[in-house]
């Protein structure tokens, strides 16, 4: 397969829109791309388990919150078993993370995508642990389950009192 892709390449890169990802590809007098390309992409769609926080210092803020994704499975004895994952999602993104402090509300549905960062911290008592975050691009609010429809109420409320007066 190799081969094929390598005998193939000068070829396919007379397309416009074709291009050449491999170290070893060279275009003629031009190397389209030096290096391998890889991918770290992450995307969930789930509902929050926690409302968010800011956490982080002043130099490097975050914003953070756990999404639950969920997958119904019929079991080999007949049992509709769900299994839930949960996933600690961080924002750092200027203004994504401000944001993210008022739609990640415990309940709400989100669509969430980012990319993976694995990182070791030490525990209180000295055990050292490995940790998982979805290190969010971008958020979508697919469904608001509270939030929304309190402030809602709470203005129809006041409207009520202000008809009232």
């Amino acid at each position: 397969m190799y081969k094929f892709v390598r005998a193939a390449m000068p070829q396919l890169c007379k397309f416009p829109k074709v291009r050449a990802f491999s170290s070893e590809f060279d275009a003629g007098s031009r190397t389209l791309y030096r290096g391998e390309r890889s991918v770290n992409n992450v995307t969930l769609l789930g509902r929050v388990g926690s409302d968010a926080e800011a956490r982080g210092s002043a130099d490097r803020p975050v914003s953070t919150f756990t999404l639950a994704t969920s997958e119904k499975y019929i079991s080999p004895s007949g049992e509709t078993t769900e299994s839930v994952e949960w996933h600690r999602i961080a924002v750092f993104r200027p203004g994504l993370r401000e944001a993210v402090l008022a739609i990640a509300k415990k309940g709400n549905r989100l669509y969430v995508s980012g990319k993976l960062k694995y990182s070791l911290y030490t525990k209180a008592n000295g055990e050292v642990q490995r940790g998982i975050n979805i290190i969010a691009n971008d958020i979508i609010v697919v469904d608001w389950k509270r939030g929304l429809e309190e402030e809602e109420s709470e203005d129809e409320h006041e409207e009520d009192q202000e008809e009232r007066t």
